[in-house]
């Protein structure tokens, strides 16, 4: 096949005749059956077609080249760049185009690339990062919504901050099941605060009330979140939490109530300076001495001491009878384990961490109830309490 037998495909002046005979040149370069001359003819004359005034025909021509494994590098590259109606099938699909010039159409293109950028399957680390840096909200959100992209841990931290103030993509965020923890916790705090700051504004608790409700439940969630986490991204919830000012001896409390020693080790390997295989050593030895001088080390108030001792022998030895943390059921009775003992001590060592604890009794057994009957039954049952 000559250049211009190519050539004279191209002549028409109807620009869809001119479209058909693009249609037909790509299907024979997506055949690859050509020898090398004319596929050297076929590709001259698919270039041709880049200067070609009508918009259909570069259009026809970025449809076929968008689904080639190997099409020629200067069309792809020109075919991008071309209007958006030209270069979507392009953006869109094709794996032709590299990471690196993908994160150029980013940086150069319109909102409109951006987006449909976003919206690319397997959808690398580089790329999004790109995209959360300069894009608008509503492709930023297209990329969090999409399932197929990978989003580096870096990218999260950009785009909570970024968009913190915007309540759908923080629920976006939360949504994605591999949004880090700490960025998790710092959307979380921020929703708390917000929802703490509508509750007293509009007058429905007390001042003092609402701060404690409001602390709680956000301390609650993040202990939630740390039961799907691996030994690194606690790590990385531990540090967040340091700097936020947010790692009390209450949200460690909450963590030993469901036997999550894991998460109290690493806080006290942070605030101590310890090794955390050390931290975890001593909080296995039961001497008080022991425990009092790690909580010591680690800056926690005196008034905790005697609790911590107490709820970490506790869950030690629930630990050795078997005790499965992850059933509401052992978790309801190593709380209430813990509140008992507490008995024993003066009303001056109860008095910081009893109210906590006796909370925390009341939230477990409404935990069971619903594991066991259903939120609608359980509900029925605490209400005719």
């Amino acid at each position: 096949m000559s250049d211009n037998s190519f050539f004279s495909f191209l002549q028409s002046p109807d620009p869809h005749q001119r479209s058909l005979a693009v249609q037909v040149m790509g299907r024979a370069f997506l055949a690859g059956e050509l020898d090398e001359y004319a596929h050297k003819s076929l590709v001259r004359g698919l270039t041709a077609i880049l200067d070609d005034t009508d918009i259909s025909v570069r259009q026809a021509l970025a449809e076929a080249m968008a689904d080639a494994d190997n099409p020629p590098r200067h069309i792809v590259h020109s075919l991008c760049r071309d209007h958006f109606d030209v270069a979507k099938p392009l953006i869109e699909r094709s794996t032709a185009i590299s990471d690196n010039e993908l994160v150029d159409l980013v940086g150069e293109g319109t909102e409109i690339v951006r987006l449909t950028i976003a919206a690319r399957a397997d959808l690398r680390s580089a790329v999004a990062a790109a995209v959360a840096e300069v894009g608008d909200r509503d492709t930023c959100m297209v990329l969090i919504e999409n399932s197929d992209a990978t989003i580096a841990d870096i990218s999260f931290v950009r785009l909570a901050k970024r968009f913190c103030a915007d309540s759908e993509m923080r629920a976006a965020l939360l949504a994605r099941h591999d949004t880090p923890i700490d960025v998790r916790h710092g959307l979380l705090a921020m929703l708390s605060d917000e929802l703490g700051s509508l509750i007293v504004g509009r007058d429905w608790m007390a001042p003092e009330r609402a701060r404690l409700v409001i602390r709680e439940a956000c301390e609650k969630a993040t202990i939630e979140f740390t039961e799907a986490a691996d030994d690194e991204a606690q790590r990385a919830l531990v540090a967040h939490l340091s700097v936020s000012g947010r790692l009390t001896p209450g949200l460690l409390m909450r963590a030993l109530a469901i036997g999550n020693l894991q998460i109290v080790a690493e806080a006290l390997a942070l605030l101590s300076g310890l090794p955390v295989k050390r931290v975890l050593r001593l909080l296995h030895d039961r001497r008080a001495a022991t425990m009092f001088a790690l909580l010591s080390n680690a800056g926690l108030p005196k008034a905790v001491y005697h609790g911590f001792l107490l709820s970490v022998r506790t869950v030690v030895e629930c630990q050795k009878e078997g005790f499965n943390f992850s059933t509401k059921s052992d978790r309801l009775r190593l709380v209430e384990r813990i509140l008992t003992r507490y008995q024993d001590f003066a009303p001056e060592d109860l008095s910081y961490m009893f109210g906590l604890l006796t909370r925390l009794s009341g939230e477990a057994a409404r935990a069971e109830a619903r594991e066991m009957f259903g939120q609608d039954q359980a509900d029925s049952i605490l209400q005719a309490a």
